[in-house]
């Protein structure tokens, strides 16, 4: 006997598969999306890398008198932007895409955070530091003010550290 079509069974086995390899699809392409902001992130921490090893170049190594958090700020200081704009610095280097509807970008002038512990010392000269034994590498500088980045299970933040490499902790 000759068919003219397909079966139910065999319409629902292909739908069944078209949905399931949509599943992935659109998965794989939200990942790959968040692993863009996270570039895009650790891209912007290394172009401020550049303009704090300018501005390092220029202050004797010693770090800048910036605020972490302006809106909390009770003694008006500038921003990290403000400091490094002489060097160079354009306002959108501060801004992390994964802060979501920048937040922080628009209330602290900036998606990340400056480490005010090092305000006008050199790296490793903190007291603070010494007490607790940090080497540089361990020194956080700047780093995003939240977990913002989304990875297979866990959120993380990016850092630029001490000793100048970006990376997470």
């Amino acid at each position: 006997m000759k068919r003219n079509g397909f079966t139910l069974l065999e319409l629902l086995l292909v739908m069944g598969c078209v949905i399931l390899f949509m599943t992935f699809f659109i998965s794989g392409i939200y990942m790959v999306k968040e692993r863009s902001k996270d570039i895009y992130c650790i891209n912007n921490l290394r172009n401020i890398n550049v303009l704090m090893q300018i501005y390092l170049a220029a202050s004797s190594e010693v770090l800048p008198i910036a605020t972490a958090k302006p809106s909390l700020d009770l003694v008006p200081r500038p921003t990290l932007a403000d400091v490094l704009k002489p060097f160079g610095a354009n306002k959108m280097i501060f801004r992390c895409l994964a802060d979501q509807d920048n937040i922080f970008f628009i209330s602290e002038n900036s998606s990340y955070e400056y480490n005010e512990t090092l305000c006008g010392r050199k790296i490793g000269d903190s007291k603070l530091f010494k007490i607790i034994g940090l080497k540089p590498w361990e020194i956080p500088v700047v780093y995003d003010f939240e977990p913002f980045h989304k990875g297979f299970s866990v959120t993380h933040k990016n850092y630029l550290w001490g000793d100048w490499h970006v990376g997470q902790l």
